[in-house]
């Protein structure tokens, strides 16, 4: 993780970027985004507001910094216990924000994806109307214009998914990271000071408890997946429906 620590010490030295990030919003305001921007930019480094020769995942990076700080409190070279600590716990809740943000996101994705899949199954369970319905010209072009916006929502919808999975991934590899450090200094952690002996007990919870909150992530990301598919078959039948009515008349 040292290449990912130097990186992170760089980066606070640059100027952040004064827009609002994605991050900075609620979960409606970010698929509405996400939705209705002109152009979607999907790379990480834009998710997070990251400077464009960034090299490191962002979450390894807070991850590098969680364990730099551990490792000043456990060989005793922390200028300020106290302040260390304090670091500490902002990186903890920086990455809560990030599993919940992206719970959020998925949470109202599969939401809006159903929901879509309801309304379409209805015509698609009652066939005779809908075939009649679709002889109707202007009826059969007011579904295909549908049809190419619900395309390109399957299409942003995905790839988002797809960013948001490849971050719990990179999630998950720096939580690894961070286990196989708390494994390496757990016989050799101080015990003396309270405030120090606590830390690695409450950082290990944190690390299981993220492992867990990750993997559950994955599952949502899944079912939304499965989801989009459900969507875009269905919507690839009605096109198919629509063909044929209109060469019927």
């Amino acid at each position: 993780m040292q290449a990912a620590f130097e990186e992170s010490i760089r980066d606070s030295t640059e100027e952040a970027d004064a827009s609002p990030a994605l991050c900075d919003v609620d979960a409606e305001t970010r698929r509405k985004q996400l939705l209705e921007a002109q152009q979607y930019d999907d790379s990480w480094a834009t998710r997070w507001r990251q400077p464009a020769n960034t090299q490191h995942h962002p979450v390894m990076k807070l991850m590098a910094q969680v364990v730099f700080g551990l490792h000043l409190l456990q060989q005793g070279q922390a200028k300020s216990n106290p302040e260390v600590v304090k670091i500490l716990q902002i990186h903890v809740n920086e990455v809560d924000s990030f599993l919940e943000r992206t719970s959020q996101d998925f949470d109202l994705a599969i939401a809006d994806i159903e929901e879509r899949l309801r309304h379409l199954r209805m015509p698609m369970n009652h066939l005779d109307v809908f075939n009649k319905l679709l002889d109707d010209k202007k009826f059969r072009t007011q579904l295909l214009d549908g049809n190419d916006k619900i395309e390109e929502i399957i299409d942003r919808t995905a790839r988002a998914m797809n960013g948001a999975l490849s971050d719990v991934k990179q999630g998950l590899k720096a939580t690894q990271e961070l286990r196989r450090y708390l494994s390496s200094v757990e016989s050799e952690w101080p015990q003396g000071e309270d405030d120090i002996a606590v830390v690695f007990g409450a950082m290990r919870g944190n690390e299981q408890g993220w492992t867990t909150y990750m993997k559950e992530l994955q599952t949502k990301g899944n079912k939304l997946g499965d989801s989009l598919i459900q969507l875009g078959t269905i919507t690839g039948q009605m096109s198919k429906l629509a063909a044929a009515a209109s060469r019927r008349n």
